[in-house]
């Protein structure tokens, strides 16, 4: 009897850990990695690749430096929030480091009540002045396939139970929000179609689209240094979708996806 149970506790337990690898979607296949840039150089690609890793399974990430005490993180902290695809499913998963990127937490899942069906994916992550993380999101499931597409946002405390707050832009075609505060106010930089559209908001909360960002690439990532500073890549690059940031002791450092090659997406 004992060992009966014991084979169904070993198929059980197997069964729920797997992941059929032809029909999960694309982010599964990618991992994210850290680089840092030193006397305005940055690693190059194969040194990220050989000493950055950070997770797998995960693709669309950002990266904040802490400014203030969350819960259980401190000030300095990094913080990062990607798109988390180890289930075959997309959810938002979050890493910290408290040593500058040397070494990061195990990861944990953002939980985001009265999201009822949406699936929230293309995370940005900022702080507020009271301390608390706001995310902003893009509804993957719902946007699906239409031309109308809508960014959401959630507000934290401790930087893993979020709240939806509300709406905050539609537009025709946008994905991958990047959000930055910049001389009182808040940009919103966004993929759209193959280029980068911007959209301010005074509140956080209500953005209106500002204009077509005349730059030859898409993915927004965004940091500000004394202005705002705007990195992207275009679609289906190997190594891209950065999250720049600031570190406390005035280097810059990025969190950045790396697509595996032998993911059947990419080989096609």
């Amino acid at each position: 009897m004992k060992k009966w149970v014991l084979i169904l506790f070993i198929f059980l337990f197997l069964g729920s850990c797997s992941v059929d690898e032809e029909n999960v979607v694309g982010p599964y296949f990618d991992s994210i990695y850290f680089g840092l840039e030193s006397n305005n150089v940055w690693m190059t690609d194969s040194e990220i690749i050989e000493s950055g890793f950070v997770e797998e399974h995960a693709s669309v990430p950002d990266l904040i430096v802490l400014t203030q005490d969350v819960d259980d993180y401190t000030n300095g902290d990094l913080m990062t929030y990607f798109v988390d695809a180890s289930s075959g499913i997309e959810e938002i998963g979050i890493k910290s480091s408290s040593d500058l990127g040397i070494s990061w937490s195990k990861k944990k899942n953002a939980d985001i009540s009265g999201i009822e069906d949406m699936r929230p994916v293309d995370p940005s992550i900022v702080q507020l002045e009271d301390g608390s993380l706001r995310l902003y999101f893009y509804d993957f499931k719902n946007n699906l396939n239409q031309d109308l597409s809508n960014i959401y946002s959630a507000k934290s405390d401790d930087g893993i139970n979020f709240e939806l707050e509300q709406k905050v832009f539609s537009y025709n075609h946008v994905t991958d929000p990047e959000v930055v505060y910049f001389n009182g106010k808040w940009f919103m930089y966004l993929a759209n179609n193959g280029s980068v559209l911007l959209a301010v908001s005074e509140d956080g909360l209500n953005f209106e689209t500002y204009q077509d960002v005349v730059i030859d690439c898409s993915i927004p990532g965004a940091f500000v240094d004394n202005g705002v500073y705007l990195y992207c890549n275009t679609m289906g690059e190997i190594i891209g979708d950065s999250g720049p940031v600031v570190l406390i002791n005035g280097n810059k450092a990025m969190i950045l996806k790396v697509v595996n090659l032998n993911n059947p997406i990419v080989s096609k």
